[in-house]
């Protein structure tokens, strides 16, 4: 088998970090794992590649990098889990959301998965999962170097919170939305064939703003705050989903998608 040389952008830290996540995950008496990381895109080309690099025989069909993890996907990883293994295996998948059905496939395989196979599992740290599911999973956080102990201080982390403390009709308007969607329609012709990298700073954004929404959510929870509010925080999370579902389609529009959530999203 050819293996990968698929390469990520981490400095040293970042890598002797993750090489200790994977000798854990081989050394863990644990089968399924949760690695939880506003880096997924980093965290999952690299587990990848470890796997095809030193693992015997690997299933690259197994590794999987979805936007939305979905009882399709639930069922091709349980037909897999089926089948009898002499050797190690191992299901590599990175998500931003898993929805309920999904969850449900999932939890039952999980409590009969075969001992030669090991789930990793990567989600951004707002995904929602089952508390059914989550006891089930060896959880793993991973931070990037630089940006655990400072990351409020990330200009996506910080433009998130700016733009939902500012009044729904005033967020267009704000400097660094404009320079946003600016660095968004910027285009290289020679790239055209590949993905587009400008609409990585819309799908980032996004992400800042579910965080952000993700963590009102819950402490309006704790607070057991009024029902209308915590259905519009959990309406805001829900539609936030469903932009990054498509943000990165040729199609979509980056001024569109801010245009309805600026007037969507509850004000902080």
């Amino acid at each position: 088998m050819t293996k990968s040389n698929e390469i990520t952008d981490l400095n040293s830290k970042d890598l002797e970090g993750l090489k200790e996540i994977y000798k854990e995950i081989k050394s863990s008496n644990h089968h399924a794992f949760l690695i939880e990381s506003d880096s997924r895109e980093k965290v999952f080309p690299f587990l990848k590649q470890e796997i095809l690099n030193k693992e015997k025989n690997p299933n690259e069909n197994l590794f999987l990098s979805l936007q939305v993890f979905d009882i399709k996907k639930a069922k091709e990883i349980s037909d897999f889990g089926k089948l009898f293994f002499n050797e190690l295996h191992f299901i590599l998948v990175s998500f931003y959301s898993i929805n309920r059905e999904a969850q449900n496939a999932l939890l039952k395989f999980l409590e009969e998965a075969p001992k030669n196979l090991k789930i990793i599992l990567i989600s951004h740290s707002g995904a929602k999962i089952l508390n059914t599911v989550y006891s089930r999973l060896y959880k793993i956080d991973y931070f990037e170097s630089g940006n655990s102990e400072n990351k409020n201080q990330n200009i996506y982390t910080k433009l998130a919170k700016s733009f939902l403390k500012t009044k729904k009709l005033s967020r267009m308007k704000l400097t660094e939305v404009a320079e946003l969607l600016e660095k968004k329609d910027e285009y290289a012709l020679n790239f055209e064939d590949k993905e587009r990298s400008d609409r990585e700073a819309i799908e980032i954004f996004l992400l800042a703003l579910h965080e952000e929404i993700f963590l009102l959510f819950k402490k309006e929870l704790a607070k057991k705050t009024e029902k209308e509010k915590i259905k519009i925080l959990e309406n805001n999370l829900k539609e936030i989903t469903e932009f990054l579902r498509y943000v990165k389609n040729n199609s979509s529009s980056g001024k569109t998608i801010l245009e309805y959530l600026s007037l969507k999203l509850l004000e902080l």
